[in-house]
């Protein structure tokens, strides 16, 4: 076993490398064979991006790239097993074996176009692991569904789920006995100026087919449902970036295979069923069979329906780094009057929980400028510390209340947020509009007005002044 040998690329070309993965039937044995090449982006290749979890490093099998024996993770080792042809070559971009990894600016820079990449494949594959024992039921059930929810454009985003909740909620009021099959049309509008228009009865049977009160027969797998979307491949930072740019993607569990806009449609269905179970027993004390109660208690609200949406997000509210960090770093919190559901995004490396949203972020260029870019020469007190000044820089001063104690970087300085470390508990909570506007609201000039504040200070010490009028 030995490690490639990477011949260097050109960043003024913007060059990158893909692997050939070969077919099944030219490689006379069972272990997944490839060639890299290097290409231009500039150039426009047809590759897939591959999406998926590193898994872990000490568990590794041996692939054949060129003429070398490399040891890659089983997770990938699977990935490659499962993606292969049978008779033609598949071109791929996989991180592990396109990047070399033990060149720390070579990675820089290369994760740097990352955002090019995911944006400029032919399609992206998200791979989310070998089958099990529930996972073909999941995968068949989302994709059947997901057809028949993509007729009401759920697969379109938070209007048309906010319209379906609006309308299931008034199905879920009316007395079992009845069974509205009106032929009325109504429409959709979206944020882009388009509409759609449906007929009214159609979409009620969507809800009568999965209610638990109504039909029987094709009631939601809710417990493999969520195992499904409790693997890890939903909780990685990375995974926001790849497959919201992605222009086309679909998910690969084992052989089953599942488009983004199935697996949207029937997630927003879904959701939109249990939040309708839910305010029926709240507001109405209704009672609920054992199903509804699974379909209202389970937990798709986290990092599924973070990742799911921001594709949406991204077309119509691109949200800034501070925003982002404040959605991705937000571990679970019960208390008395609110519930917030994990949205805690995992990184191996704790740098990755500022360079895997920056691609997303509105504010990337202007936080270039400021120095905040991919820079794996830097240690992690480096990076933290830049993307904090550079966010004070801004005029964030909030991220000041975004310090917890005790931190998993120990070598930070106590002004600096540790993203690394889950957020739980804090005196102000983002709000769901912006995810940047803190409340309650503080304000120390009291009626006067603020000023942006002004900065002093090196990387282990910052002063910060706010001149008032």
């Amino acid at each position: 076993m030995a490690n490639i040998q990477y011949t260097p690329l050109d960043p003024s070309k913007t060059e990158i490398r893909l692997i050939e993965l070969l077919p099944r039937a030219s490689s006379g044995t069972q272990t997944p064979r490839c060639n890299l090449v290097r290409v231009s982006l500039q150039a426009k290749p047809d590759f897939v991006a591959l999406s998926y979890t590193w898994g872990n490093p000490r568990d590794t099998q041996l692939v054949t790239v060129g003429k070398t024996l490399v040891a890659v993770t089983r997770n990938l080792y699977s990935a490659l097993e499962h993606l292969r042809y049978q008779k033609t070559i598949r071109t791929l971009w996989i991180d592990a074996l396109c990047i070399n990894q033990s060149d720390e600016d070579e990675k820089s820079w290369q994760v740097g176009l990352m955002k090019d990449i995911y944006s400029r494949a032919t399609s992206v594959c998200i791979w989310l692991g070998p089958a099990d024992t529930t996972s073909d039921k999941a995968m068949d059930f989302l994709r059947s569904f997901g057809t028949k929810a993509m007729r009401f454009s759920l697969d379109r985003g938070s209007d048309a789920f906010q319209e379906v909740i609006a309308r299931w909620t008034k199905l879920a009021s009316k007395a079992l006995t009845i069974r509205d099959q009106s032929t009325a049309q109504f429409t959709f509008r979206f944020n882009d100026g388009s509409s759609s228009s449906f007929i009214e009865g159609d979409l009620n049977d969507l809800y009568y087919s999965i209610s638990g009160s109504h039909e029987q027969n094709a009631l939601i797998p809710i417990q493999e449902i969520q195992n499904l979307f409790e693997r890890s491949w939903w909780s990685r930072t990375w995974v926001l970036q790849e497959l919201s740019l992605a222009r086309k993607a679909c998910f690969v569990c084992g052989n089953k295979v599942l488009s983004r806009r199935r697996c949207i449609a029937a997630f927003y269905a879904i959701r939109a069923l249990g939040l309708v179970l839910n305010n029926n027993f709240t507001l109405r004390r209704a009672i609920s069979t054992p199903y509804q109660l699974s379909v209202a208690s389970a937990s798709l609200d986290g990092c599924p329906n973070t990742i799911l949406g921001m594709s949406d997000t991204q077309k119509h509210a691109p949200l800034s780094l501070l925003a982002l960090l404040h959605v991705t770093c937000l571990r679970e919190v019960k208390a008395p009057v609110v519930y917030r559901a994990s949205t805690y995004f995992e990184a191996t490396d704790p740098r990755d929980k500022v360079y895997g949203i920056l691609g997303l972020a509105i504010d990337k260029d202007e936080l270039k400028e400021l120095g905040v870019r991919p820079d794996y020469t830097q240690s992690c007190q480096d990076a933290y510390i830049c993307a904090a000044t550079a966010l004070l820089k801004q005029g964030h001063i909030s991220i000041l209340s975004l310090v917890q104690f005790p931190k998993n970087q120990n070598d930070l300085p106590s002004w600096v947020p540790d993203w690394s470390n889950p957020r739980r508990v804090t005196l102000q909570q983002a709000e769901s509009a912006d995810h940047i506007t803190l409340k309650p609201e503080y304000k120390a000039c009291g009626s006067l007005n603020q000023m942006y504040p002004q900065l002093w200070g090196d990387k282990n010490r910052v002063d910060i002044g706010v001149c008032l009028r």
